[in-house]
């Protein structure tokens, strides 16, 4: 084990949530890459393999992450009080570089994820607030370099007095989309878009606030070279570079699954479409499942960036394989009981089981992180993040 490398400069003091009229695009979305299928999943070797050692903490089941991006993958975990640990691995999950330490406040005990950037990871540490009358989400977002690097320093992200997260996109080329909805508790009325770019001197931010479009924002995230977009409220409301926000028209429908392509070929400006245009660049693909019950029917369509809506008239069954663009996107999920850890694989936007649930406490000798292990697919494999004891390490997911 290579010994930690140098700490970051001290944290930054929190950021003002002053809204900013310029949102920089921050290009194509990388889910092509980062997206496991059940396709690719059959194809990986199923060869087993010792699990290979990462690094040490000061606890058992430190909090955890891990992504991968084009040219390889990222381990980060709290390594103690006031640090957060970071480790590059390759396709195979064998380290490629020390482990380093970057200072951290001590209360960011918790990791809210990782994205995979182009050239670039960003890691979310977060806590909760309990100072006021009601408790408040902190969240913090840090920059990598491929070899783990930090690049400048931690920033307070602006999400303002709300009490949690709704969505964090996939990455695109220089950042994510961040969609923090209306918090009644913190009397909070609007939801906040915060769009985070990552340059090679650290993150910066801007901020959009709307009105809540709905109970549930389920956001959704569309990217391309010069736009970025959200869809929030199943399909309601369009917000295209952070600084329009469009009701969605068209055929009026209930849609019991929305979801819309991750990337699209966004050469033209916003508002620049018509009603049934189909000129590359001006509207997202979509699908949509309408209708309740049994006699659900799968349609596709496209989301013009000026909040037009065109449903196709053709139907297939909502139980009908997806058609490209969009693919079939696996989903882990872990569960314990009587000793075990179980893994569960199913595909969106049906659910449906992919093979049978894999006891990892059979395969993977001393694991102790119960719920909080996490599966992630590198491109070739589907490693398995874990702890046995204090030690962070990864394994390969058994082939069923």
């Amino acid at each position: 084990m290579n010994g930690p490398g140098p700490a970051s400069s001290p944290v930054a003091p929190p950021v003002s949530a002053a809204v900013v009229a310029s949102v920089p695009p921050i290009g194509a979305s990388l889910a092509s890459f980062l997206t496991p299928t059940p396709a690719n999943l059959s194809a990986r070797k199923c060869d087993s393999k010792t699990p290979v050692a990462i690094g040490t903490a000061d606890q058992a089941n430190p909090a955890m992450a891990i992504a991968f991006g084009p040219s390889n993958g990222l381990v980060a975990w709290t390594s103690r009080p006031g640090r957060l640990a970071v480790r590059p691995v390759d396709r195979a999950g064998e380290p490629t570089g020390p482990m380093r330490e970057v200072e951290v406040p001590a209360e960011l005990s918790r990791t809210h994820g990782m994205r995979a950037l182009d050239g670039k990871f960003l890691v979310f540490l977060s806590e909760t607030d309990y100072s006021g009358p009601m408790p408040v989400l902190r969240l913090f977002a840090l920059a990598f370099g491929t070899d783990g690097a930090p690049l400048g320093s931690p920033l307070q992200i602006a999400i303002g007095e709300r009490g949690r997260i709704d969505e964090i996109s996939d990455g695109a080329a220089r950042g994510v989309l961040l969609f923090a909805g209306a918090s009644p508790s913190t009397n909070v009325k609007t939801g906040r878009l915060v769009t985070i770019s990552v340059a090679d001197d650290g993150i910066s931010q801007t901020v959009f606030d709307l009105p809540q479009p709905s109970k549930r924002a389920r956001p959704l995230f569309s990217f391309a070279k010069e736009h970025n977009v959200a869809v929030l409220g199943g399909g309601g409301v369009i917000v295209v570079d952070g600084k329009a926000s469009l009701p969605i028209q068209g055929e009026s429908l209930r849609f019991k699954g929305f979801g819309i392509a991750p990337q699209f070929d966004g050469s033209s400006s916003p508002g620049s479409s018509s009603p049934g245009s189909s000129s590359p660049g001006s509207s997202i693909p979509f699908y949509a499942i309408t209708s309740f019950g049994d006699e659900g029917k799968l349609r596709y369509g496209s989301l013009s960036l000026d909040g037009t809506l065109h449903l196709d008239k053709k139907e297939f069954s909502k139980d009908a394989p997806l058609k490209p663009p969009f693919n079939p996107k696996v989903h882990w999920a872990t569960s314990t009981g009587a000793g075990t850890v179980e893994v569960f694989s199913s595909t969106s936007p049906v659910g449906a089981a992919l093979g049978t649930p894999v006891d990892l406490t059979a395969t993977i000798p001393d694991l102790s992180s119960g719920v909080w292990t996490q599966m992630a697919w590198s491109g070739e494999q589907v490693l398995v993040l874990h702890s046995a004891g204090s030690t962070v390490r990864l394994a390969l997911l058994p082939c069923t």
